[in-house]
């Protein structure tokens, strides 16, 4: 019978993924009341998402409760909490309900994969927390009517054969700074051509427009870096 004590339980990398959980919660508590700081919950998150696994791999405490652990936050803070922010921003009906599942759906389905499948070389589907910062900042930025059908496609990345690139490795890095490179410039371009008055807060139209490019050009980019 194995017997896990709590020092395992809340090594350092475990508690900085019950970070991620704690904003994903706050996430979703303020979704309704202050979508602007849901969203920067949930930017965060991804944050820390990325900070356990480097901790865990510098301190040498990979561990399998470890990654079950990220899985069950990951679902929560990338998967349930950019939903409840699309329901109060358009509300629940028929079409928002459905796109929400299939986006939800879409992300379990992807970690599952990914703790079965995983590489540390490539992705393959889009990461759920880029998928999570793509949807929410969409849901603040772009008009209504364009969320959840968006929500829909970003689902469908998480769950694509697509490969994108890892910052875990040399071959991901150079592709990771073009698609940066190319969504501030697409940045500058919307502050020219289209700024909501919603959106005078100018880190959501900036994480937007970085984390689209990401979605739709780093698997090519990764592709012709190879």
């Amino acid at each position: 019978m194995v017997n896990t004590n709590l020092k395992d339980l809340f090594s350092l990398p475990n508690c900085v993924t019950l970070g991620n959980l704690f904003l994903g919660l706050l996430a979703i508590i303020f979704s309704r009341i202050n979508p602007i700081f849901s969203f920067v919950m949930i930017f965060l998150a991804a944050v820390l998402d990325s900070a356990d696994g480097y901790i865990a791999r510098k301190l040498k405490m990979i561990s399998s409760i470890g990654r079950e652990l990220d899985s069950l936050a990951d679902v929560i803070s990338f998967g349930l909490a950019p939903i409840m922010l699309l329901f109060s921003h358009i509300g629940e009906n028929i079409l928002t309900i459905l796109c929400g599942f299939v986006y939800l759906a879409c992300g379990a389905l992807r970690l599952a994969r990914f703790n079965v499948y995983g590489s540390k070389e490539f992705f393959e589907g889009l990461p759920i927390p880029a998928a999570a910062i793509l949807t929410s900042s969409s849901i603040l930025y772009l008009p209504l009517h364009i969320s959840p059908l968006l929500a829909v496609f970003i689902g469908l990345l998480m769950i694509s054969p697509f490969l994108y690139p890892s910052p875990k490795v040399s071959e991901g890095r150079r592709p990771i700074f073009l698609s940066l490179l190319i969504g501030f410039l697409l940045f500058v371009l919307l502050l020219y051509l289209y700024l909501p008055i919603s959106s005078v807060f100018l880190m959501v139209p900036l994480v937007f427009s970085i984390s689209l490019v990401y979605a739709i050009l780093s698997p090519l980019l990764f592709k012709l870096f190879q």
